[in-house]
């Protein structure tokens, strides 16, 4: 999933994974700026009890990593880093609502 904030193209992905110790499910949210560095990362873990849904291990490791996001913008008096603001969070959430949806899968 791609979207541009502050002129900046943000490239959003997920991983998923089990941990071998704990056996529960996780999943990983990558915010990668245009030269692929991570400029944010969240993660949510299912308990291995639970079932396991990609769609709200998405919705929650993507709300953390947009908690911690921080890039680089050009102001007068030089760069500055700095976080999403609340509409820009809110217009990746609407990106990520548009797109289409993973199926649910159980394991």
């Amino acid at each position: 999933m791609k979207v541009t904030i502050a002129g900046k193209e943000l490239k959003i992905y997920w991983r998923y994974c089990i941990s071998e110790m704990t056996l529960k499910r996780i999943t990983t949210c990558y915010i990668t700026d245009s030269s692929g560095e991570d400029i944010g990362v969240g993660n949510s873990a299912c308990h291995r009890k639970d079932n396991f849904c990609k769609e709200i291990g998405r919705r929650i490791s993507l709300g953390r990593a947009l908690k911690v996001v921080e890039f680089e913008c050009v102001y007068d008096d030089g760069i500055h880093n700095r976080n999403l603001n609340k509409s820009e969070r809110h217009k990746v959430l609407e990106a990520y609502h548009g797109r289409k949806k993973a199926k649910e899968t159980v394991l």
